[in-house]
């Protein structure tokens, strides 16, 4: 039985707890109401993506961080995962990994369920303005994101627990983040999740991890937006 104040199973609790808060906000339909209402339903569902980010960049970012400068003596950001490195590792996983990423979104974005759903912010038009916004919001949004789990959670949870149940540990949760986008993304995320922890375990950082995964969310959003209006 792990003491519920050693630094793993804190952040196993405090991040689920901090998804739990995310979703309470997700698509919350008084938000998206009143959004609407506001800005009309096309203008209103843009800023409700927006919106999506900003509570991320809170929840899974600086949520993490004042508990990381509140309770920790020991360790610095950088056992945490915190750590820029241009080294062998850093770059072998960067250049195999990456045009593996685009593919994969090349071939999955040309499917009706995934247009369906890609990209997040639904407006016809999209202009160079609106294309530097997502993307902007995807970087930041991201970033706080890797941090919570291939950073503050996985590093504390494998000093405590040991490699595999702290990958298995994080994979369950971060393929719980991915349920409400249905059970394709969270049975997909869960090979991915194995990956970005080994990845990040290796390296001694999850800047690889966060690297990827907006390599991952740009490609998407990109090829959704050209496979949308080529099927127009």
């Amino acid at each position: 039985m792990y003491d519920i104040l050693q630094e793993g199973t804190l952040a196993i609790f405090l991040s689920g707890l901090m998804l739990v808060m995310y979703f309470a906000l997700y698509k919350n339909p008084a938000i998206l109401g009143a959004l609407a209402k506001r800005y009309g339903e096309e203008r209103g569902q843009e800023y409700a993506i927006y919106l999506q980010k900003f509570w991320g960049v809170l929840l899974f970012g600086l949520l993490p961080w004042l508990v990381f400068a509140l309770t920790q003596e020991e360790h610095g950001l950088s056992d945490y995962g915190w750590a820029w490195r241009l080294d062998g590792p850093v770059l072998k996983w960067t250049l195999l990994l990456t045009p593996v990423m685009i593919l994969m979104t090349w071939i999955s974005t040309r499917k009706e369920d995934s247009l369906a759903q890609y990209p997040e912010i639904r407006r016809k038009d999209w202009d160079k303005p609106l294309l530097f916004r997502s993307a902007l919001g995807w970087i930041l949004y991201l970033l706080a994101y890797e941090w919570m789990f291939r950073g503050w959670l996985l590093f504390a949870a494998f000093r405590q627990m040991g490699l595999w149940p702290a990958i298995a540990v994080n994979t369950a949760i971060y393929a719980l983040a991915h349920v409400p986008k249905g059970p394709r993304e969270a049975f997909g995320a869960m090979p991915l999740g194995i990956a970005l922890c080994l990845i990040s375990i290796q390296t001694g950082s999850f800047f690889v991890a966060f690297f990827l995964h907006v390599v991952l969310a740009l490609s998407n959003e990109w090829f959704s937006l050209y496979f949308r209006d080529r099927g127009e």
